[in-house]
């Protein structure tokens, strides 16, 4: 934080005005993301529908998004951060199922929107990292999975033993199939996404 006050300090005296919100939330994004990065029009309406996406699964989740952007900064086009209570200690099931539906909302958004040919790009790469490492913790470590049951093993010892791997693989393959499939859905239901 501390560096981020000292950016938007030395930004304000170099531009010779008061700091304000708008400094502060530069030097922030400077700080964790680094420069903006200008991708052209087109681009910036692809982010916008798959950042939108995160957002709208976000609140059909229950949730409100903590910060929502669309300017392209280092490695990515645009992000969605989740309040405190999202990621807090203590989730549910359910919960959890609700994040990797928001991580798969931005890719579903740009299939309902470009069509399943031209919807899928590498764009939702980080996501899908997400959904999947949530997946695995789901299995793994928390003792959500009906068939794994309540039992606890580390990526190493699954990753150690081959039947356990396979299991996980098609565990979390199949887990991922059943709820990004419905994401589309949720979104072409919903009179507010048709605006777009």
């Amino acid at each position: 934080m501390a560096s981020v006050l000292e950016l938007a300090n030395r930004m304000a005296v170099k531009q010779n005005i008061p700091l304000d919100d708008g400094i502060l939330d530069e030097a922030y994004e400077l700080t964790k993301h680094g420069a903006q990065k200008n991708w052209g029009h087109e681009y910036l309406e692809r982010v916008a529908r798959h950042e939108s996406g995160h957002a709208f699964m976000c609140y059909l989740g229950g949730n409100t998004p903590a910060y929502l952007t669309i300017v392209a900064r280092g490695g990515h086009g645009g992000y969605m951060e989740h309040t405190d209570e999202d990621i807090g200690p203590l989730q549910t099931k359910e919960a959890l199922i609700n994040r990797i539906r928001t991580s798969l909302g931005g890719r579903a958004a740009e299939i309902v929107y470009y069509g399943e040919k031209d919807g899928i790009s590498r764009g939702a790469s980080g996501d899908l990292e997400s959904a999947t490492r949530l997946v695995r913790a789901m299995i793994c470590s928390y003792g959500m999975d009906d068939e794994f049951g309540m039992a606890v093993m580390s990526q190493e010892e699954a990753t150690r033993a081959r039947l356990l791997q396979r299991f996980l693989s098609a565990s979390a393959g199949s887990l991922r199939k059943k709820w990004p499939t419905r994401s589309p859905s949720l979104i072409k239901t919903k009179p507010a996404w048709t605006a777009w």
